[in-house]
């Protein structure tokens, strides 16, 4: 996702939500999630590449929670490891009330 605007995420995002059962089906995304403080050289380098090439960004977990949001998703789990700078974040489609 990190290839591609905020608009084109939340288009691609709802495309998929409207093929998900809210019970079953979960979408995930294995991508950077860029701390709201101390970002590392490696990773900001990364952010302007991604600006510069694709028109793209590397995002805050506060970002990426806009991004399902506005396409009707909720995260389920961040999974983390240590072998990896990058995290996955488990979707599910939101649960109307």
């Amino acid at each position: 996702m990190h290839d591609w605007q905020d608009d084109k995420c939340i288009s691609i995002l709802k495309n998929i939500v409207m093929a998900m059962d809210p019970e079953r089906s979960r979408i995930l995304i294995d991508d950077f999630v860029v701390p709201d403080k101390k970002v590392d050289w490696l990773t900001a380098c990364l952010d302007l590449c991604m600006w510069l090439f694709f028109s793209g960004v590397e995002r805050t977990m506060p970002q990426w929670q806009e991004l399902f949001d506005a396409a009707g998703l909720e995260v389920v789990r961040v999974h983390c490891t240590t072998v990896s700078r990058s995290k996955v974040i488990e979707l599910r489609k939101r649960l109307e009330a």
